[in-house]
């Protein structure tokens, strides 16, 4: 959100879960399922977050443009990749579907769990 005075993209967890956007509810999801989440505010930091962290596959929300370099980007890590809305019009307060987040969640944790 435009007027949060929180700055999230270095450390997600100085959320102050207000609301007002959805990192609350992708917090929530991170704590549920047991899964990293990382904020970035463009390719640049996210392609740093990827080498930082180094995980095993990547669930990425973004424009289509900024998903698609960063997809090729991370080869050969697994990338789904998830569509931002933007009602506000691009890059500003763009907004995910919780539920379409979820349900990517549940359907890698899911096969990963059957693939063991």
């Amino acid at each position: 959100d435009k007027d949060c005075s929180v700055k999230v993209t270095h450390t997600v967890e100085n959320c102050k879960r207000c609301g007002k956007c959805a990192i609350k509810d992708l917090l929530q999801l991170s704590e549920k399922y047991h899964v990293d989440l990382a904020v970035a505010t463009g390719g640049t930091i996210a392609r740093r977050i990827v080498v930082e962290k180094r995980p095993d596959l990547i669930i990425a929300v973004a424009c289509e443009r900024d998903l698609t370099s960063g997809i090729q980007d991370t080869t050969p890590l697994p990338v789904y990749g998830i569509f931002n809305q933007r009602p506000f019009g691009p890059c500003l307060n763009t907004q995910v579907s919780i539920a379409q987040v979820e349900a990517v969640l549940a359907d890698v944790l899911s096969e990963r769990a059957s693939d063991s």
